[in-house]
């Protein structure tokens, strides 16, 4: 049976690796930013240095006047993963759209994060912040979620122009903060694709490159929820940097998402957010104290009573799990005699 599954589980990393959608589009974003609210809280100061001696403009096409402030370019880095000598990861989920192509909100993920009190970074697309606005003023306002920037329509950066690059950054940057007040520090090439420009071009906006080193490839819809587990928990090391989707692209995201948190956990790694991961941010109350409370007898009572009613088999709590009761599969795993 593992043999049969292998090319399954190749064949989704190499999907995974295209991003939200396998049709790439040729659509240059030039036109302004729909959305033009006032944003009602102010820029964070940037944490990031240090400047490069360049032009803050790259050269291009005009557009609108600029919504976000500009941020001091930095130097231009690739980052695949954080420190492998601390046992703390980072769960990142993509949640992107191409022009004709509308993506949906997988609500179940958030669930299931909310429920476990996990860390993530989410990477955003323009088009799809501009289709869900109601979503985006939410997931910037919960504290356990740090935003991050994937590109207005999703092109191959490996491909455009300079000038292209830069209004799908600045773009995708207007849109955050006229929404939320926030402006990404981080950016996600689509595709998993970039060049020695594309790199440039996102460091001289001032934001840091973040693909991963574990493509769980759950934009495959021929990979199972089991598939997703293995790759996830087999892959995984200190420093390790999970990518995941939140657009509907990710078949069996929400239902592997809670066996993923609670296996890793018991593996001794903590979740974390990128910018915690880098350095760049402190590590939250939640963060160090997360293991400990999924663990804990008030939260076991809690997740009994309110799942007293399913009863999963070992099967069944794989597949069934994430979308009817989270909390309680993340602890039934650890605790299989008193739940």
């Amino acid at each position: 049976m593992r043999h049969t599954i292998i090319p399954l589980i190749l064949t989704g990393i190499a999907l995974g690796l295209l991003g939200c959608y396998p049709d790439l589009p040729r659509v240059s974003p030039m036109a302004d930013p729909a959305d033009t609210e006032t944003p009602t809280t102010p820029a964070p100061t940037p944490i990031f240095g240090p400047t490069l001696p360049v032009n803050k403009t790259l050269p291009g096409p005009s557009r609108a006047p600029r919504v976000a402030p500009d941020l001091p370019p930095i130097e231009p880095a690739l980052i695949t993963h954080g420190d492998r000598s601390t046992p703390y990861v980072a769960l990142t989920f993509d949640a992107c759209q191409t022009t004709g192509q509308p993506a949906g909100y997988d609500e179940a993920i958030i669930r299931v994060l909310d429920g476990t009190n996990t860390p993530a970074t989410l990477f955003l697309g323009g088009l799809w912040m501009q289709s869900h606005p109601t979503q985006t003023r939410a997931l910037a306002a919960n504290p356990l979620f740090e935003l991050g920037n994937h590109s207005w329509t999703h092109p191959d950066f490996a491909e455009i122009a300079p000038e292209q690059m830069s209004v799908e950054i600045l773009r995708t940057q207007d849109i955050m903060y006229n929404l939320t007040g926030q402006q990404p520090r981080l950016f996600r090439f689509p595709f998993d694709t970039y060049s020695d420009e594309a790199l440039a071009a996102v460091g001289q906006h001032g934001l840091r490159a973040v693909q991963g080193d574990v493509i769980t490839g759950d934009a495959d819809p021929h990979l199972s929820t089991r598939d997703i587990i293995d790759v996830v928990t087999t892959q995984t090391q200190n420093g390790s940097i999970i990518v995941m989707h939140m657009n509907e692209r990710g078949w069996h995201t929400a239902e592997a998402l809670p066996v993923v948190i609670q296996r890793l956990r018991a593996q001794g790694y903590t979740f974390v957010t990128v910018s915690q991961l880098l350095g760049l941010a402190p590590l939250s109350t939640s963060a160090d104290s997360a293991n400990s409370a999924v663990n804990s007898p008030t939260t076991l009572n809690h997740s009994a009573r309110r799942c007293n009613a399913l009863a999963y088999t070992n099967f069944g709590l794989d597949l069934l799990c994430g979308v009817f009761c989270p909390r309680r599969c993340a602890l039934r795993a650890v605790h299989p005699g008193q739940l």
